[in-house]
């Protein structure tokens, strides 16, 4: 075998680190495009760092699991926003069928661990905020909280919802086109994943009021 031959080899071995570490840092809540950059420069290097990483954010989980503290006596809805037009939908026909029994609501967007800690995820935060802040105005609630939560949704919405003592969540079914029926998917999965009930709204948008 060349030399050329086995340098191609490392670069090709080196890259395929880069991506399977990428696919499982964004299945644990991370960005993939960062972790993807960071294993094609380092490769096997920063699969110690990776689980670090891991190690690191699942310490501060199981902290966080360990104070919940549930109310009682209200309604606390938590409304996860994806950033759908169906999640607006969905936080929408909730309050109009729950209505006064809604005595807290608070409002929550799911970003990767990476937007925590990186220049570029302040950006995704402030926009984030905007977005929630927006919808907050525009729900008719005069008090709802807004909360940005950090790491792999399902997870977060979980622990958020044992930190704080939700009583229901809310979350838009699915999209349009191609995607949908993942999406839609991944919202009867977050029913069996979550501690308390999860409303989720209309699957279909069409001839509903905006």
């Amino acid at each position: 075998m060349t030399a050329t031959r086995v340098m191609l080899l490392l670069a090709l071995t080196w890259l395929v680190i880069a991506l399977v570490l990428a696919l499982l840092m964004r299945r644990r809540g991370y960005d993939f495009y960062s972790w993807l950059v960071l294993g094609s420069v380092l490769g096997p290097l920063a699969v110690p760092i990776a689980f670090q990483r891991i190690r690191y954010h699942k310490r501060l989980r199981g902290a966080s699991s360990q104070i919940a503290s549930p109310m009682t006596g209200r309604f606390h809805v938590l409304f996860w926003y994806r950033g759908g037009a169906e999640d607006v939908q969905a936080l929408r026909s909730a309050l109009t069928l729950f209505g006064d029994r809604v005595t807290s609501l608070t409002l929550a967007s799911v970003l990767d661990y990476d937007c925590e800690t990186t220049w570029s995820g302040r950006a995704s935060q402030s926009e984030a905020k905007v977005a929630l802040e927006d919808i907050a105005s525009g729900s008719g609630w005069d008090s709802a909280d807004t909360v940005l939560l950090f790491g792999q949704g399902d997870r977060a919405i979980a622990d958020y919802t044992r930190q704080v003592g939700i009583d229901m969540i809310v979350v838009g079914a699915g999209k349009s086109g191609a995607g949908r029926q993942w999406w839609t998917g991944r919202s009867r999965h977050l029913t069996r994943c979550q501690p308390v009930p999860v409303f989720i709204g209309p699957d279909d948008l069409h001839g509903m009021s905006p």
